[in-house]
């Protein structure tokens, strides 16, 4: 459902109930200000699109293991610094390697192997380990939704690795990767498409089909963002086909989500909560759970859309649950929201002004307009509802 802003004539009287200015005509100034300064399309429900965004490079390396898998071949990569007794170029690969992989279990790890690896790099006038310490700054900037930030050292890494003779391509590519995915979740569509098409290139460059495959995916939930539907699902296709080919299942659950979401944008409720559902079985069996938060999340926004709002509440309590574990303020927020729309079509106006409220703070704490316009959209609907002028 799109909610775009209305604009009306400045000199053209507004109706006698309207005179006072308030609740309802606040919130909804304040969201299409918002939405007129962005030209954002915003729904009412906050739907999770699983762009591989805040992490592409550490969930492409990681390929599609499980999480204790993960732990094993980290603490493998301890071991092995810890046993190393140089202090060379190998042990500068190895503290990227390991920050890469850490951010799971605690960014502060992430940061400190970063920065040792930055340390050697220097002493050892190591051009390629300072480049890589770079893209993990980026790395780390979206992972405190600093897209902004992540774009311009995302760049910055780029032109260190063009600087380097017989630089590995892939590591340009993904500092490409970067600057799309950072661009998408600033809402700079434009910028993630052209960055995505030249990452897909690179990695055709290479013949390398997953990256290809994660980078058509990506291209795809960008496309469904200005409403090129058709363009969309073509991507998500393709990326579908190297998926199962390769028998890559974190890849083929990233694509069924995506392409729920695009039939759920048209109505065809069978098949998106189909395509939701075996995308939550994959995840459950990966044990991946930022990926069981977004279909839980979407499972429920299916019930929301069927108007059965006691099943939509728990699929997105569920869901809200998995991201205040993980620390993932953005994707709370949404949830926050999808849970007040369902309480306010429960009749249940105060518990919905609450999470409305607290999805509100959170955006703004992080900077989200997106989300901001969310929540000022879905409260002046409800007050409008309720005559509360």
């Amino acid at each position: 459902m799109i909610h775009k802003a209305q604009t009306r004539d400045e000199n053209a009287p507004y109706p006698e109930k309207f005179k006072n200015h308030l609740l309802g005509q606040a919130c909804v100034a304040q969201a299409c200000l918002v939405n007129m300064d962005l030209n954002l399309k915003m729904k009412f429900m906050i739907k999770t699109n699983l762009l591989l965004s805040l992490l592409f490079f550490l969930l492409f390396c990681i390929g599609s293991i499980g999480l204790n898998a993960q732990k094993n071949t980290l603490d493998s990569l301890k071991n092995e610094l810890q046993a190393r007794q140089q202090r060379d170029t190998v042990t500068v690969d190895l503290l990227n390697q390991i920050a890469s992989k850490a951010y799971r279990q605690d960014i502060g790890k992430t940061i400190q192997y970063a920065e040792e690896a930055k340390a050697l790099s220097d002493s050892l006038n190591y051009p390629d380990g300072k480049a890589k310490y770079i893209y993990l700054l980026g790395i780390i900037q979206a992972l405190r939704s600093d897209f902004d930030q992540a774009i311009s050292v995302f760049k910055q890494a780029y032109a260190a690795y063009q600087t380097i003779d017989g630089a590995n391509k892939k590591d340009k590519i993904m500092c490409l990767q970067g600057i799309a995915a950072a661009s998408y979740d600033m809402n700079d569509y434009q910028q993630a498409i052209q960055y995505a098409k030249q990452a897909i290139a690179g990695y055709e460059s290479i013949s390398e089909n997953s990256g290809v495959a994660y980078m058509r995916n990506t291209l795809g939930i960008t496309y469904r963002e200005i409403g090129a539907y058709d363009s969309c699902l073509i991507e998500h296709r393709k990326a579908l086909s190297i998926f199962e080919q390769e028998g890559n299942e974190k890849g083929i659950s990233h694509c069924l989500n995506n392409m729920g979401i695009v039939y759920e944008d048209h109505g065809d409720y069978p098949r998106a909560l189909e395509n939701y559902m075996k995308s939550l079985a994959i995840d459950e069996k990966l044990g991946n759970n930022r990926d069981i938060a977004i279909a839980l999340n979407n499972i429920g926004s299916i019930h929301n859309d069927l108007e059965e709002y006691h099943k939509a509440l728990t699929f997105y309590s569920k869901a809200l649950t998995f991201w205040e574990e993980q620390g993932d303020r953005k994707e709370g927020a949404g949830a926050k929201i999808n849970i007040g729309r369902s309480y306010y079509k429960m009749n249940r106006y105060d518990s919905a002004t609450h999470y409305f409220r607290q999805a509100l703070e959170e955006s703004k704490q992080i900077g989200d307009v997106r989300l901001q316009a969310g929540s000022y959209i879905n409260r002046a609907s409800m007050e409008f509802s309720r005559e509360n002028y």
